[in-house]
């Protein structure tokens, strides 16, 4: 019976947390304005521009350099703005700049090279350190560009499910639940 109270709530809790998942907006301390983002929406079609405006149930991004105009009629100028609701991104990223990584890394390098320089006054090993500096760098480019551009926003809406299905046997009775967050 404890265990049936205990499916019983969390898949209450489960439910009554879906709507305001749903609900959630942009965050505008992430997502500033002239900032680069990356925004894909829930078709999987991937805008990349610079942010006009953030807001917490608006996102408006400039995706065209310069003025745009239409093939078909060149006085005409193409609206190369594209306003984004919440509801219809699935993910805002930001990429960084790649030189962040080299940086890092070669900052985290620069501790060993550090202790072993402050032993060692006369071992004529400046080739070493900034062999090691270098390599430092490069992992961290290797790093950076592995994990790529920083999600600042997620759509969790559509993440969340809870399936129940019957199970009903000679011996067994009952259900058997997947609950998704």
């Amino acid at each position: 019976m404890p265990l049936i109270r205990l499916f019983c709530g969390a898949l209450a809790m489960v439910v009554l947390t879906h709507g305001a998942a749903a609900a959630q907006g942009f965050d505008p301390d992430k997502i500033r304005v002239g900032q680069t983002v990356l925004v894909r929406d829930l078709k999987g079609a991937e805008t990349k521009g610079i942010v006009q405006s953030a807001g917490i149930s608006k996102l408006v991004v400039k995706y065209g350099v310069g003025r745009l105009h239409d093939p078909s009629d060149p006085s005409k100028v193409i609206d190369d703005t594209r306003t984004f609701t919440p509801a219809e991104v699935d993910r805002v990223r930001r990429p960084g700049p790649i030189w962040d990584g080299a940086l890092k890394g070669a900052l985290v390098a620069l501790v060993p090279v550090g202790i072993i320089a402050a032993n060692c006054h006369s071992c004529g090993a400046g080739d070493g350190y900034a062999t090691t500096i270098v390599i430092g760098a490069g992992i961290g480019l290797g790093i950076d560009a592995a994990w790529g551009p920083k999600t600042v926003y997620r759509n969790r809406g559509e993440s969340r499910k809870v399936t129940l299905v019957p199970v009903v046997g000679k011996s067994r009775r009952g259900l058997a639940a997947s609950i998704r967050f």
